[in-house]
């Protein structure tokens, strides 16, 4: 039953960094009509929703095993998933896109994934929900949703221009909040708290990710492998020191603390004010390259609050 929690809480916490790292960075589903080569489909999402939950399931034992308490710990945490997705599975980490090295090793995981989806999307909804007031989730979830249209706005700028329906974009933005609500209330009945995992867990998990590293992604990029290790290695030693040092437990109570019902509904502010500013702007032909200004900001952000958390994780350990 503990080991059923444990997959519970991570295919809940690995939606919720789906939702913002997929769902939202992507913005809207690609019908076979709009993206012929690559369109979205219904098996495309479920893989993407249980492949973050199993590297979810990675970063949960990071913060279990090493004790992540704080914000800045998280965030460490949070960059390790980040460069476990980008780096080891789907290698933008070593550059490609338009985005060369070193700012590769940036975005996306650290200034996408670990600010937005983790720091923001995972941590600070939640506090929100089960700790702040109503009013607070609508405010945090139509801040959000204003981000998810703005955000949206720059797909038009692809060399193939990418402009879905009003109909089409709310369809997609309710229905993966739907499943963000379900997975919200998933986290707190699956006991986080509680989650221990065992030295099997951990064996298996690092298995898979340096089998992967060693049959996948090695031979792509084998003399870029060290500068992915070296970043492994900035974020991990002020955690593993950190572990000796913490006198508390893991933060992840945190995620299983009650939420009502009511709350809940809060979040539908995200797709309902994403719809809006995207319609409304894309109607009036309020139209700019969103992405370059989000790609600037995040990036600094991103690399600020990392370098703040080295420092602080450090400090705490001294």
């Amino acid at each position: 039953m503990a080991f059923l929690r444990r997959v519970l809480l991570s295919l809940s916490v690995g939606y919720v960094i789906y939702f913002f790292g997929e769902r939202v960075f992507w913005s809207f589903a690609r019908s076979a009509e709009l993206q012929p080569e690559n369109p979205d489909s219904l098996i495309g999402f479920v893989f993407g929703a249980i492949l973050y939950s199993l590297f979810a399931y990675m970063m949960l034992v990071v913060i279990e095993c090493f004790r992540v308490r704080t914000v800045w710990a998280l965030f460490l945490a949070g960059s390790i998933f980040g460069w476990l997705v980008e780096g080891v599975y789907a290698m933008t980490f070593f550059g490609g896109a338009g985005i060369p090295l070193p700012f590769s090793i940036v975005w996306t995981a650290v200034a996408w994934h670990a600010l937005i989806s983790v720091l923001i999307g995972l941590y600070y909804l939640r506090i929100s929900l089960s700790d702040k007031s109503f009013f607070h989730t609508v405010v945090t979830a139509s801040a959000l949703g204003l981000f998810w249209g703005v955000w949206a706005l720059a797909w038009v700028f692809e060399e193939i221009p990418l402009l879905v329906t009003p109909v089409e974009f709310a369809t997609h933005a309710f229905v993966a909040t739907f499943f963000l609500i379900i997975a919200e209330w998933l986290m707190t009945i699956s006991k986080p708290a509680e989650f221990i995992s065992t030295r099997v867990e951990r064996v298996v998990l690092c298995a898979v990710v340096l089998l992967f590293a060693g049959l996948v992604t090695f031979p792509v990029v084998p003399f870029l492998m060290p500068v992915l290790v070296v970043c492994f290695l900035i974020a991990f030693v002020p955690l593993i020191l950190n572990r000796k040092k913490e006198q508390h437990e893991h933060m992840l109570s945190e995620f299983g603390r009650p939420v009502s019902f009511v709350k809940y509904s809060a979040l539908l502010c995200m797709p309902a004010v994403a719809t809006l500013i995207y319609v409304v702007c894309n109607s009036i032909g309020f139209v700019f390259p969103s992405n370059i200004l989000v790609f600037i900001l995040s990036s600094v952000l991103g690399t600020g609050v990392f370098v703040i958390s080295v420092f602080k994780v450090l400090r705490h350990t001294a």
